[in-house]
């Protein structure tokens, strides 16, 4: 795995990220730590941090709805990493736009009110403010956003914010695909389960990027510590672009396992997510799999350029989609999750 250690800073600075306890926020969490940051970590009241736990991190519970609590939290903050979101599933529309788009607000207005030094604002956004690409395009950052998901408006709405705030605050904003590893329990993860079981799904031939979640943990750091970032928006990802069939393919490969190919038809997976959905509004947990996403990527290609983030960044992935997943598989096995 990456040696954080390479590139440690020189003096003790303070860290903020929200969304700690998650897939990606620990993974960064993780990696701020090794660089020798101080890192305090926003987590939500109830959330769970079996990821981070064990690490020496400082932990906060709060909400970024409570603008109040949150001038205390940035108090010689050098760094913010934005990450919490809700992704959808059972949500309703404005109970995302409250959390993704006002809570963002709240963070962002507390850091310009209160006079703290920022050097960065790191806004974690999504390819799903742009939205699906066409059948043959490759949209840069250029292109303009035409989010299709309550998310992807959401996400927008920030990172549109931002732009507003007139150099206010030194921001910048990565786009994050589809991201996949160690500690995921959505998106891939089904697949994985799927296979795990003896059965490839037999996906659609649309097109996407992917982002293994140490590829991605290390180019949000570069894009935040970078100061050619300050004010730029840029995409993160490995740059190959996969068919999704590939994708269940190298599953497969990943799990070593023989399976039997299946043919889901779609009414079948928008019923299996509805009831995902409900499921997790009742139990109150994240759906594996929603109806808006499984619209959105299944039935669309999205096919993004890195270059930007390669030229000015230096940003290079280490894992393409056969190591990535094969690393994802072995810990899923070994941690009880396959």
């Amino acid at each position: 795995m990456t040696d954080w250690t390479d590139n440690m800073v020189k003096q003790k600075e303070k860290v903020l990220v929200t969304g700690a306890g998650g897939f990606i926020g620990s993974h960064l969490v993780e990696a701020l730590l090794e660089k020798g940051y101080e890192v305090v970590c926003l987590l939500k009241p109830g959330e769970s941090t079996r990821w981070i736990n064990d690490l020496e991190a400082t932990l906060i519970y709060g909400d970024l709805t409570e603008k109040k609590i949150l001038y205390e939290l940035v108090k010689g903050v050098s760094y913010v990493y934005h990450l919490a979101a809700r992704m959808g599933g059972g949500d309703k529309p404005s109970y995302i736009y409250k959390v993704n788009y006002e809570g963002s607000k709240n963070l962002i207005q507390v850091c310009i009110e209160s006079g703290v030094k920022l050097k960065r604002f790191l806004f974690v956004s999504s390819v799903a403010t742009v939205g699906p690409t066409g059948d043959s395009q490759v949209f840069d950052e250029k292109n303009s956003p035409n989010p299709k998901t309550p998310y992807g408006k959401s996400k927008f709405l920030v990172e549109n914010y931002l732009r507003e705030t007139g150099g206010k605050i030194p921001y910048t904003i990565v786009r994050l695909p589809l991201v996949y590893g160690p500690r995921s329990l959505r998106g891939l993860y089904v697949i994985f389960k799927l296979a795990n079981s003896g059965f490839q799904l037999l996906a659609s031939k649309n097109e996407t990027n992917l982002g293994f979640v140490i590829d991605i943990v290390k180019g949000m750091i570069l894009a935040a510590e970078n100061p050619v970032a300050v004010g730029q928006i840029y995409f993160l990802g490995e740059d190959r672009i996969y068919s999704y069939l590939e994708v269940t393919r190298h599953i497969t490969d990943a799990l070593g396992k023989k399976t039997v190919k299946i043919r889901v038809p779609y009414f079948l997976l928008y019923a299996l997510a509805f009831l995902t959905e409900k499921f997790a509004d009742i139990t109150g947990t994240h759906a594996a799999i929603r109806r808006d996403s499984l619209s959105a990527y299944l039935n669309s290609n999205w096919r993004f350029s890195m270059k930007k983030a390669k030229k000015e960044l230096k940003f290079k992935t280490e894992y393409p989609l056969a190591k990535g997943l094969k690393i994802a598989a072995n810990w899923y096995k070994e941690n009880g999750f396959l």
